[in-house]
């Protein structure tokens, strides 16, 4: 049951409980406690699941940025390779004009 629901059954029984009071003997009593010990244990169920999803959404968002800084640290570098690839590329063009050039005769 989502932390939603769980609120809403609860606020409907209280509300349910405020408006009908009937005679209180102790079967009515017993069934009020055991009502009462439901609700807290779906109360506290409904905190601890949203304390693990606020701890997993930390994790998760963490986990996010470590994988970001790796992509971009990824994609930096494959950046600088092609850099470095297309300057050799150039520096090798550049000597091979120049070598044909002394070559040419005149």
């Amino acid at each position: 049951m989502s932390f939603g629901k769980l609120m809403k059954c609860a606020k409907s029984l209280m509300k349910w409980r405020e408006i009908k009071r009937p005679v209180m003997n102790a079967g009515s009593l017993r069934v009020a406690a055991q009502l009462n010990f439901q609700i807290r244990v779906q109360l506290e169920m409904a905190s601890n699941r949203s304390e693990h999803l606020a701890e997993e959404l930390q994790h998760m968002r963490q986990r996010i940025a470590q994988s970001d800084r790796r992509r971009e640290k990824s994609t930096n570098k494959a950046d600088a390779l092609r850099a470095k690839a297309r300057n050799d590329r150039d520096a090798k063009l550049e000597d091979d004009e120049a070598s044909r050039r002394r070559n040419q005769p005149r």
